[in-house]
C-alpha cells in the first residue's frame, strides 16, 4: 500500500506524512458536517487532510492510505484547481500567512469538477498554537461566495459600463466600449446590434460592436460576418428572435444541434465550431416602446453556464444601453450646452480628486484599525488554546449535538443504535430509549424507497457505509413514524468513522432530515406536468386535426401566429404564420376584415352565419358558404392582444336547407290543392247523396204508392248504401279539415261514466246483431278528462265500431277506464282477429286497412283510426294499439284528467 503524501505550501506534492498526522477524529466529524470545503496542514503549511466536500467539489482521486480517504493523493496539486490568473497572488497570501503567523483570508476563483466552471471562493485558515504559543497546525475552510461575488462585480461591470458610455463620442463607440467592459468580467464574448432603421417593419441587426480577450478570435467573428451576414429570419431563438418579439433569451447551455442547425454550410458550422460557444444569453435594449437593439452575452473557453442571475444582469446592462443610446440622441441638441457641462465636470474632478485624497486617508485609518484588529484576535486565540481542554471541546460538541435541526443518529457494526440526538427523537416519533432498543434490521422501520419497494437490510444507507467504508449521501427514503402513524420521507446521508491505525470502521452516524413536504411536492409537480402535457398534447392533436377552420392572429394587423390543417387546405396550402390577413388573404371581403378589426378595437365577440366566402370556391366555381366567429384574445392585463377565429363550412346544410324549403313549397302547394280538391268532392257528392237517401225514405213513407215487400228491402239496400257512402265522404271531409288546420275543439271537462253510457246505447243495435257480448268495467265516481266531448264520442264510437266489425259472432268486447294524477286512459278490447305486430303502427296511417277484403261493402277508406289519434293528440292526449294475431286488440286512448 503506498504512502500518503503532503502537499508543499508552494502547492506542490512533498515527502510522505510522518505516523501522526492529521486533525483527530472530533474535528473531522464537524468538519464533514460543514458546509464549507474543509483542510488542514501541519505547522509549516504542508496539507495532509479534506472533507468529503472537497473531494465532491474538486473531483480529486480519493487516496488509498492507511489515515483513511481524505488524505493527500500522491502527486497532487492544489493550484491545478485554481483560476491562473489567481495563481501568484493566493499563493503569495498563503506564504505570508506561514511567515507572519496571522490569519489567512483571500478571494479567489476555484473550479468545480462537475461542471468545469470557475467559482469564487473565501479561502480562510486559523493557526491552532500550543500552551507556549507554537503554531502545531492550520485549519482552513473554502467558503463559495459566488453569488455575492457575481453581483458585486456585475455592479462593478455596470458602473465601468456607465463611466466607459459616457465618454464615448457617439452611440457605435458607447456600445463597443460596453462590449470591451463586459469582456472578460461577465462573459468571454459581447456582441452588440443595433435594429436597422431602414427595416423598420421586419427589424434586422446592424452589429456595432464584438469584444473577445483574444484579437484572433474577434477577427475570427468579423469573418463569419463578412461571409455570413444575417438574413431575414423567423427563428425561434437568438438575435433575430430578440429583435423581432422584443422578449430576452436565456440558453444555459449550447447543444450542437442548435449550432447546426444554426449553420448554413460545412464551413459556416466549423468555423462557429472554432468560436467554443456553450452558453448564451441575449437580452433586447428597450427604449421609446420599441425595440432598439439586442446585447449577445456568450460562455465559451470559461465553461461558465449562464442562469437567471446572470439573465438579471444582462438586462440591466441592456437598459444602461438604452440610456447610452438616448443620450448619444440628444448629444447633438446638447452642444450649447458642453462648455456649461465641460466647467461642471473640471469642479467636480477636483471634488473627485479632494474625496480621493480623504479615501487615502481613510484607507489608511482603515489600515491601522485591521493591524489593531489582527493584535486582538491573536490575543484572544492564544487565550482560547491556553484554556482549551478535551472536556470543554466535549461539551462545546454536544451542545451541537443537542441543539442541531437534523436529526443525527450512531450505529455500531452490528447495525444497534447506541445514540441520537432530540431532532432524530421528533423525525423518527421514538424517544431515546425506544431508539438504543432497535437495531437496523427491526421491521418495524418499513423502509422503502423512492418507487415503494421495501430495501433490504444491506441496502440500507448505513450498512453500505459500514460495509464499503465510503460516505453515503442524499438516501431518499421512506420511515414509519410511529407518533405520527404514518411513513415520512427522510433525506439520509451514512458517514462511516474508523478509529486511528484502523480501516475498518467500528461505527456510522446517520444525519437525516425530513423531506416528505418536499417529495410530496415534487410528486404533485410531476403529477400536474404530466397532466399539463398530455392536455396540450390533446389541445394541439384537436387544433390541428378539427373538421372547423380554426386560426389565432395577434395584433392590429391580425398576424397570423396559428392555423390549423383544415384553414391551410381551405386556402389551397398558402402560408399563413407571419403573415397579416390582408397579405395573406387579399381575396376575402373587405366587409369580414372590417368585423376582424371591429373585435380587436372593442373586445366584443363577432358572429356571421352562412357567410359567402371568395377564397372557398371549389374547383367548378361554386360558391360556399360558412358560419363564421371571432373571439377577442386578452393579455394578463385585460387589453385584448389577438383574436381567435373559427370558421364553420356549412355549405351542404344551406343547399341542404334551400332545397328543403323549395320541396316544403312544393308540398304545401300540392296538400293545399288536395285538400281543397277533396273539399270540393266531398260536398258535391254529398248533394246527390243527401237527395237518394230522402226520396227513399219518401218512397218507404208509400207517400208515391204502395211498395211491396221486395221493393222495400231494394229501397232499405239502396238507404244502407247511401248512409255509408255519406259517412265515408264525411270521413275524408273531416281528414281534410284537420290537415288544413281548420278543426276547432271546444275543450272542457267531460266525465267519463256518462259519455260511455252514451255510446254504449249507440252501439247496442250494432253488437246485439252480431251477438257480442259487451262489458263496461265501471269508471271512478266523478273521473273526468279534459276533452271536447263530441270529439271524444267520435273516437270512442269509431273505436267501438272497429272493435264491433273485426270480432266474430259469439265474441266479447270490453271498455275500461283507469288514470292517475295526470292522465287517464280509456281501453277498448276485442276478442277479434288481431293485428300483425309489423301493422301496429301502420294502422294510424290515413287510407291504410290492414287485411281489407276489397268484396266487403261495409268497408271504410281506412280514415278512422288516423282521424281518432290526430284528435286525440290535439286534445293533449294520444291513441297507442297493442294486438296478439288471433286472440284480439286492445286500443288505449289516453287524455289529461280533468281539474
Amino acid at each position: 500500500m503506498s504512502q500518503p503524501r503532503l502537499i508543499g505550501p508552494d502547492g506542490s506534492p512533498t515527502g510522505a506524512v510522518p505516523p501522526a498526522h492529521g486533525p483527530d477524529s472530533g474535528f473531522r466529524v464537524m468538519a464533514e458536517l460543514m458546509p464549507q470545503l474543509v483542510w488542514s496542514t501541519t505547522p509549516d503549511g504542508y496539507h495532509d487532510w479534506f472533507n468529503a466536500r472537497w473531494y465532491d467539489y474538486t473531483g480529486m482521486p480519493r487516496p488509498e492510505a492507511p489515515g483513511g480517504e481524505h488524505e493527500v493523493p500522491q502527486g497532487w496539486s492544489w493550484k491545478d484547481y485554481l483560476h491562473p490568473d489567481d495563481v501568484e497572488r493566493t499563493q503569495a497570501a498563503w506564504m505570508r500567512a506561514l511567515a507572519t503567523g496571522d490569519p489567512y483570508e483571500i478571494e479567489y476563483r476555484f473550479r468545480e469538477a462537475a461542471t468545469g466552471a470557475y467559482r469564487w471562493f473565501l479561502g480562510r485558515a486559523m493557526p491552532m498554537r500550543d500552551d507556549e504559543g507554537r503554531i502545531v497546525r492550520w485549519f482552513g475552510t473554502c467558503t463559495d461566495i459566488d453569488d455575492a461575488k457575481q453581483g458585486e462585480l456585475a455592479l462593478g461591470v455596470l458602473a465601468d459600463a456607465g463611466v466607459a458610455m459616457a465618454a464615448a463620442p457617439d452611440a457605435d463607440a458607447a456600445l463597443a466600449a460596453l462590449a470591451r467592459v463586459v469582456v472578460p468580467r461577465l462573459a468571454d464574448w459581447c456582441a452588440i446590434d443595433l435594429v436597422d432603421a431602414a427595416h423598420p417593419e421586419r427589424p434586422r441587426g446592424r452589429r456595432v460592436a464584438v469584444a473577445h480577450v483574444d484579437p484572433a478570435k474577434v477577427a475570427l467573428a468579423h469573418e463569419l460576418a463578412e461571409r455570413y451576414p444575417p438574413a431575414e429570419s423567423d427563428a425561434a431563438s437568438g438575435v433575430p428572435y430578440v429583435l423581432r418579439t422584443g422578449a430576452p433569451q436565456l440558453i444555459p447551455e449550447i447543444p450542437e444541434a442548435m449550432l447546426a442547425a444554426g449553420a448554413r454550410d460545412a464551413e459556416h458550422l466549423r468555423l462557429i465550431r472554432a468560436l467554443g460557444l456553450s452558453s448564451a444569453i441575449v437580452v433586447p435594449i428597450l427604449g421609446a416602446g420599441r425595440t432598439l437593439g439586442a446585447i449577445s452575452l456568450v460562455s465559451a473557453e470559461g465553461g461558465r453556464r449562464f442562469g437567471p442571475r446572470d439573465l438579471a444582469h444582462a438586462e440591466e446592462l441592456a437598459r444602461h444601453a438604452a440610456v447610452a443610446l438616448e443620450r448619444a440622441h440628444l448629444l447633438a441638441a446638447l452642444d450649447a450646452d458642453r462648455a456649461r457641462l465641460a466647467e461642471q465636470a473640471r469642479e467636480l474632478a477636483a471634488q473627485n480628486e479632494a474625496l480621493q485624497q480623504q479615501a487615502v486617508e481613510l484607507e489608511m485609518q482603515a489600515a491601522q484599525l485591521q493591524e489593531q484588529a489582527a493584535e486582538l484576535e491573536a490575543q484572544a486565540e492564544d487565550l482560547q488554546v491556553s484554556n482549551a481542554a478535551l472536556s470543554a471541546s466535549e461539551a462545546r460538541f454536544r451542545s451541537l449535538f443537542q441543539s442541531m435541526t437534523q436529526g443525527v443518529m450512531y450505529q455500531d457494526a452490528e447495525g444497534r443504535i447506541t445514540d441520537a440526538n432530540p431532532a432524530a427523537e421528533r423525525l423518527l416519533g421514538l424517544s431515546l430509549a425506544q431508539l438504543t432498543a432497535r437495531t437496523s434490521a427491526d421491521p418495524t422501520w418499513r423502509a422503502t424507497d423512492a418507487s415503494g419497494a421495501p430495501i433490504a437490510h444491506d441496502m440500507l444507507p448505513s450498512r453500505r457505509a459500514m460495509r464499503t467504508g465510503e460516505v453515503v449521501r442524499g438516501v431518499r427514503m421512506s420511515v414509519y413514524n410511529a407518533t405520527l402513524g404514518e411513513p415520512r420521507w427522510l433525506s439520509v446521508d451514512a458517514v462511516p468513522e474508523r478509529r486511528d491505525g484502523e480501516e475498518t470502521p467500528f461505527r456510522v452516524y446517520l444525519l437525516f432530515s425530513d423531506v416528505t413536504e418536499q417529495v410530496r411536492s415534487e410528486t404533485m409537480r410531476e403529477q400536474l406536468a404530466t397532466s399539463e402535457r398530455a392536455a396540450r398534447e390533446q389541445v394541439t392533436r384537436v387544433f390541428e386535426h378539427a373538421p372547423v377552420a380554426i386560426s389565432v392572429t395577434r395584433g392590429p394587423t391580425h398576424v397570423y401566429e396559428l392555423a390549423n390543417a383544415t384553414l391551410r387546405r381551405l386556402v389551397g396550402g398558402r402560408d399563413l404564420v407571419g403573415r397579416t390577413v390582408r397579405e395573406a388573404l387579399g381575396d376575402v371581403d373587405p366587409v369580414l376584415l372590417d368585423a376582424q378589426d371591429r373585435v380587436f378595437a372593442t373586445g366584443e365577440p363577432y358572429l356571421g352565419t352562412e357567410i359567402p366566402m371568395a377564397f372557398g370556391r371549389d374547383a367548378a366555381g361554386a360558391e360556399r358558404w360558412f358560419n363564421l366567429v371571432h373571439q377577442p384574445l386578452r393579455d394578463a392585463t385585460g387589453a385584448v392582444s389577438g383574436v381567435v377565429t373559427v370558421a364553420t363550412e356549412v355549405t351542404d346544410q344551406v343547399l341542404a336547407r334551400r332545397a328543403i324549403e323549395r320541396a316544403r313549397e312544393s308540398a304545401e302547394e300540392a296538400n293545399t290543392a288536395k285538400s281543397q280538391f277533396l273539399r270540393t268532392v266531398s260536398h258535391e257528392l254529398r248533394t246527390p247523396l243527401n237527395a237518394i237517401s230522402g226520396y227513399a225514405d219518401l218512397v218507404l213513407m208509400e207517400l208515391r204508392g204502395p211498395v211491396s215487400e221486395e221493393q222495400r228491402a231494394d229501397l232499405e239496400r239502396i238507404k244502407r248504401a247511401s248512409q255509408h257512402l255519406l259517412g265515408l265522404i264525411n270521413d275524408i271531409l273531416s281528414f281534410a279539415k284537420l290537415e288544413a288546420g281548420q278543426v276547432e275543439l271546444e275543450l272542457g271537462d267531460v266525465t267519463l261514466a256518462h259519455t260511455l253510457h252514451e255510446v254504449e246505447a249507440l252501439v247496442g243495435p250494432q253488437l246485439a246483431a252480431k251477438s257480442l257480448r259487451y262489458d263496461s268495467e265501471p269508471c271512478a265516481p266523478g273521473l273526468a278528462v279534459r276533452a271536447d266531448a263530441e270529439r271524444l264520442r267520435q273516437i270512442l264510437l269509431n273505436l267501438l265500431g272497429n272493435a264491433i266489425k273485426f270480432t266474430p259472432e259469439g265474441g266479447r268486447i270490453t271498455v275500461a277506464c283507469d288514470g292517475d294524477e295526470a292522465r287517464v286512459a280509456i281501453r277498448v278490447r276485442d276478442t277479434g282477429v288481431g293485428i300483425p305486430p309489423d301493422a301496429l303502427e301502420r294502422i294510424f296511417d290515413p287510407f291504410v286497412q290492414v287485411g281489407r277484403d276489397l268484396r266487403a261493402p261495409s268497408d271504410g277508406v281506412g280514415l278512422g283510426l288516423a282521424i281518432s289519434r290526430d284528435l286525440a293528440r290535439r286534445m293533449g292526449g294520444d291513441l297507442t294499439a297493442s294486438s296478439v294475431v288471433g286472440e284480439g286488440s286492445t286500443f288505449t286512448l289516453l287524455l289529461p284528467r280533468a281539474g
